[in-house]
């Protein structure tokens, strides 16, 4: 907002919105430490890492597409939910923690998926032989 303020100077006539309030928030989000884990690796960057291991996983057979599903199910859920908390909950101090707490369950989820499973034949059926 501080960057192009004529876009914001019709908000100035809303009696619930303080522009300057508004600046403070949006500071606090901003200077959050844990949208930026390992210091200069913003949170968005593990996101994407996540999901190219998962597929890569599905490529390597050691998940299925099901277990991808669930791996890009739990992503877009802490997406949703920071979506929500930046849109409901614009006080908050903290917005990152909705969207840490899911990668993590996701890449625990894909690692451990990947390592507890052989890797996956494409056509069992063949594999054993017709019965016949």
């Amino acid at each position: 907002m501080v960057r192009r303020p004529e876009l914001w100077k019709y908000l100035a006539g809303y009696s619930r919105l303080k522009v300057s309030d508004a600046n403070q928030v949006f500071a606090k989000a901003t200077a959050d430490p844990y949208m930026s884990l390992w210091q200069h690796v913003p949170l968005w960057v593990s996101y994407i890492v996540v999901f190219v291991l998962a597929i890569g996983f599905v490529l390597l057979k050691r998940l299925s597409v099901v277990d991808l599903l669930v791996v890009v199910s739990i992503l877009m859920i802490g997406l949703t939910m920071w979506t929500t908390n930046m849109a409901c909950v614009y006080y908050m101090d903290r917005y990152a923690l909705s969207l840490l707490f899911p990668m993590v369950v996701a890449l625990v989820f894909t690692v451990g998926t990947a390592c507890r499973h052989t890797p996956l034949e494409r056509f069992p059926a063949e594999a054993g032989g017709s019965q016949g």
